[in-house]
């Protein structure tokens, strides 16, 4: 990645840069891309933002679903239970479960990353493919997400 950025750096300030031509200033991006496991992948912002609202909505409909009607004890006789409060406590609770299994991940990965380089003194053992990475840091950041039973504040907490 470092040769990559100088050489773009160095493509930029060079004579034939485009940069000096361009007098029309910063404009939005209009196309979202990414790669993935070998894949380019290109669509327009407008789609984006039409499939991101849309699994947004529905996910909020699935879960509101599964609340009131799929999760075993909800159906029990006092209608308390099946406020809109209680639908939001839950998401809250599950937001903070999230929560700490992301700083869990962070923490296992980032402590793989500096055996690795300061220990091993290989810290660019992950540069040779999008697999590699995911294949050397994956477990160390699953390994630190499942501490969210441990850690979690909620002592009802059944996992």
């Amino acid at each position: 990645m470092g040769e990559n950025v100088l050489a773009i750096l160095r493509y930029l300030s060079s004579d034939a840069s485009p940069l000096p031509s361009m007098t029309t200033g910063y404009t939005r991006p209009t196309t979202v891309f990414f790669s993935d496991f070998g894949w380019f992948i290109q669509y327009q912002f407008t789609t984006a933002r039409l499939m991101y609202g849309t699994l947004f909505a529905l996910s909020l409909s699935l879960a509101w679903f599964v609340y009131y009607e799929r999760v075993p004890g909800s159906r029990s006789s006092s209608k308390s239970l099946k406020t809109a409060g209680g639908f939001w406590k839950a998401q809250w609770n599950s937001i903070r479960a999230h929560l700490i299994a992301f700083g869990g991940a962070l923490i296992g990965a980032n402590g793989l990353a500096v055996i690795m380089h300061r220990v091993l003194g290989r810290n660019m053992s992950w540069f040779a493919s999008e697999q590699s990475a995911l294949l050397l840091y994956g477990p160390a950041a699953l390994t630190g997400s499942s501490f969210v039973p441990v850690l979690s504040p909620s002592p009802k907490c059944r996992w």
